[in-house]
């Protein structure tokens, strides 16, 4: 039974993981490092799907905000209308220091999610988004990815 799971694993094991990691990305990546500690998935590819994952759920994220526009930054308790001061704070904060705030969004969990959904509802150029996030997504994941490859050893 272990070897066949630990074969299923070796086998599918990456095109499984990145739905999942969309989903789910910490932790999966987490157990894709520490699974590449014992040769089952090279440690770069890991890092790869994981920052791959994680952009597709970041656009997923940013369109949303962007395209929900009202209805998904009400849910967030923030009301939508062009003289909103908070929004134009929000706007300016994101076109003036877009390196700090979006790389350090991704690499504290837990904020990406907000930070997406409010730049695509403040209609922030999503390349800029983007830039960003890529490097971010790559320190994360690659820090997520040595933490597991460390506990495996």
């Amino acid at each position: 039974m272990e070897q066949s799971v630990l074969q299923f694993i070796q086998h599918f094991g990456y095109w499984i993981a990145v739905p999942i990691m969309v989903v789910e990305g910490p932790i999966i990546t987490l157990i894709m490092g520490f699974l590449a500690s014992f040769g089952y998935f090279n440690p770069a590819v890991v890092v790869a799907f994981a920052v791959t994952a994680d952009l597709i759920s970041d656009a997923f994220y940013y369109w949303s905000g962007y395209h929900g526009g009202d209805r998904v930054l009400a849910k967030l308790k923030i009301p939508m209308s062009r003289d909103n001061q908070t929004l134009q704070r929000f706007r300016q904060r994101f076109e003036s220091h877009p390196g700090k705030i979006f790389f350090v969004s991704k690499i504290l969990p837990g904020i990406t999610f907000t930070t997406m959904v409010l730049a695509g509802g403040v209609k922030v150029r999503y390349f800029k988004v983007l830039r960003y996030a890529l490097l971010g997504g790559i320190v994360w994941s690659s820090i997520l990815t040595a933490i597991g490859f460390f506990f495996g050893r």
